[in-house]
């Protein structure tokens, strides 16, 4: 493989990361730009992209797959807090657009938000909505 650099950018925040070689054709320098995708961890080299997925990359060595235990630990610790609130949010915006919102407030004001978490959690039946309820 010929020698290159790797390109970073960064794009809405989040950064992306580019394999740039030179190379001459008929005397013409033409630059091949390869993307390797979202940066991972920059200081192991790790990329993701659509076509390659999750692998590794380094100037000395090219292409990786990365070991199991890296892969695991990078999908738990990306995934470790997502909660998704999609349904919840549209049950709550039902209420407020009826004008039933405001009579759980009055009914119980200083916990008015977990009676309505714990009937929105009742209404979508949803097994491991209840998990945190407690917290």
């Amino acid at each position: 493989m010929t020698p290159g650099l790797i390109r970073y950018e960064k794009k809405d925040g989040v950064d992306y990361a580019f394999l740039c070689n030179a190379k001459r054709v008929d005397s013409k320098k033409i630059n091949d730009v390869e993307n390797l995708g979202r940066v991972i961890d920059k200081t192991k080299g790790i990329y993701k992209n659509r076509k390659r997925g999750l692998f590794a990359f380094s100037l000395e060595d090219g292409y990786e797959t990365l070991p199991s235990d890296v892969e695991v630990m990078l999908k738990e610790s990306s995934e470790k807090f997502i909660i998704d609130f999609g349904d919840a949010f549209l049950l709550d915006g039902v209420l407020k657009k009826s004008g039933l919102r405001p009579v759980f407030k009055k009914a119980y004001p200083d916990g008015s938000d977990t009676l309505l978490a714990l009937l929105f959690q009742r209404l979508l039946d949803v097994d491991s909505a209840g998990r945190y309820a407690q917290e």
